[in-house]
């Protein structure tokens, strides 16, 4: 299966800004401000 790459920066999309990939898996390692991020989103959106 093969997914397109994604064409927006996203708030709630933790995996859209990358540091690398795991190269056997190939599973994306998020940034440390993305996943801070991305909590802050989750953490405000509870919030509502």
């Amino acid at each position: 299966m093969h997914k397109d790459s994604k064409m927006e920066d996203t708030a709630t999309d933790v995996y859209y800004k990358t540091e690398c990939k795991i190269p056997d898996s190939k599973v994306a390692i998020p940034t440390e401000d993305a996943v801070i991020e991305a909590k802050e989103w989750v953490d405000d959106e509870n919030r509502k």
